[in-house]
């Protein structure tokens, strides 16, 4: 064995569990309106700094907590809702 390969070997020994500890895993769910998004059709995406995930539609704003949907939308009767359901941005 040539020692430029045991030391190689030697390498991977000891820095392997530092890169296989920096991996992180990524989990994929399949959110839809049986999932309680307000809409299938998604006109755009964005998580905010507290990790919530925000869902516009053309049927209200939706956030996402991990678990489950909350749906904003207009209520003409009441002004403190949103000025419409279609929320493009």
């Amino acid at each position: 064995m040539s020692i430029r390969f045991a030391t190689l070997f030697i390498s991977s020994l000891i820095f392997s569990p530092f890169f296989l500890r920096a991996q992180k895993s990524t989990r994929y769910e399949r959110l839809t309106t049986a999932s309680g998004l307000s809409q299938s059709t998604i006109n755009k995406i964005i998580q905010d700094k507290k990790g919530f995930l925000w869902f516009a539609t053309a049927d209200g704003l939706n956030r996402y907590d991990g678990y489950s949907f909350t749906v904003f939308r207009n209520d003409p009767n009441d002004s403190k809702t949103l000025s419409g359901s279609d929320i493009s941005t």
